[in-house]
């Protein structure tokens, strides 16, 4: 295993990068402080357990193959909004947007629409529930296609797959049921998988809960100059990215950062002092009038917003803070994993047709 991080004097901070050996014993990164990309040469090595290695291509057509048929959610960014539309679109008319279909009929033109993207999270939920809860019953439930797909353990690297758990603390905790949270989660520690946990949630909530689906995976797919404004994810839950085929560029922010530092309202009209260890200056700069947000859209924070952010950041640098406000940018490659803790603010940009 190779560890290192570069950056530069002034700019944006280099991410930690993490070169994982074959053969060596898989890593565990469940409890990263700091985001993390995880590596492998060559970079088809680390993700080689993964049936989506080869049904997700897109350079061979096995993607519009085995899932051109299907409809996807696909969000859209409002125009003048920070809200999202939501809409559903055949993977094939995302693809090839010539084609007459579902593209058309929702006014979507992949090849020229980079504020649409792919973000689908239905295929977390099972196709069959079971009857019991027991391993027998589970082994017989029937999964969805794309979580097949991904469901061998990695070799090199352990995956924290706790979404199930995540997604039945959260329902509980809403209705105010902590008790009952603690009993569910622990009372039989030798069935410990998340798709278990989340289908008991489901059978003994399923009056209150019935329209509601966990969100803690996605399957996301998008061209070039899309990818959702800057966020952070639910409830600050630490999340992995696999890219498996594509390119995408990230900036990520700590917690701790204040959201009118990065991505000021809309609605703002006039520049509001920001300080940061001394530092004082009008960074927040009135938004132009465009058509798209930064909030809404990765390509719009990017065009909108990168430019005073980074400058913001290379001035707390020159002013003695050798981390600036924490920016870090980096660009994700095929093959390659990104593991962040919660609550740490990001945008990611598609740079070419990708797969994740």
């Amino acid at each position: 295993m190779t560890e290192h991080t570069a950056r530069d004097e002034l700019g944006p901070l280099a991410v930690r990068r993490v070169r994982l050996e074959p053969g060596q014993r898989a890593r565990s990164c469940a409890h990263e402080s700091t985001p993390v990309l995880f590596y492998t040469e060559p970079g088809s090595l680390l993700l080689s357990a993964w049936p989506a290695q080869a049904r997700w291509c897109i350079e061979d057509g096995s993607l519009d193959k085995h899932y051109g048929h299907r409809h996807f959610r696909a969000l859209k960014a409002a125009p003048g909004s920070e809200s999202t539309w939501c809409s559903e679109i055949r993977m094939h008319d995302y693809l090839v947007p010539s084609s007459v279909g579902d593209s058309e009929s929702l006014g979507i033109n992949s090849a020229s629409d980079p504020y649409t993207y792919i973000s689908e999270i239905r295929f977390s939920a099972a196709r069959t529930m079971p009857t019991c809860m027991d391993r027998e019953a589970l082994d017989c439930c029937i999964v969805d296609e794309l979580l097949a797909d991904v469901t061998p353990t990695l070799p090199l690297l352990k995956l924290p797959r706790d979404g199930g758990a995540y997604a039945f603390a959260h329902a509980a905790s809403a209705e105010g049921s902590d008790n009952e949270v603690e009993e569910d989660l622990f009372v039989a520690p030798q069935v410990d998988t998340s798709f278990f946990r989340w289908c008991r949630c489901r059978r003994q909530r399923w009056s209150k809960l019935r329209r509601w689906l966990p969100m803690y995976r996605w399957f996301l797919c998008g061209i070039g100059g899309s990818g959702l404004g800057l966020h952070r994810d639910p409830h600050f839950s630490m999340f992995w990215n696999a890219c498996l085929f594509g390119r995408k560029r990230w900036c990520l922010f700590p917690p701790c950062t204040p959201e009118e530092l990065i991505l000021p309202s809309s609605q703002q009209n006039t520049p509001s002092p920001v300080k940061v260890q001394g530092i004082t200056g009008n960074f927040d700069e009135p938004l132009p009038s465009a058509k798209y947000l930064p909030a809404a859209s990765a390509q719009a924070w990017f065009e909108q917003e990168y430019p005073r952010v980074r400058a913001l950041h290379t001035e707390a640098q020159k002013a003695g803070r050798r981390n600036g406000i924490g920016m870090i940018e980096f660009v994700q490659e095929s093959g390659e994993i990104v593991v962040c803790p919660g609550g740490w603010w990001h945008v990611v940009m598609v740079l070419e047709l990708s797969v994740t």
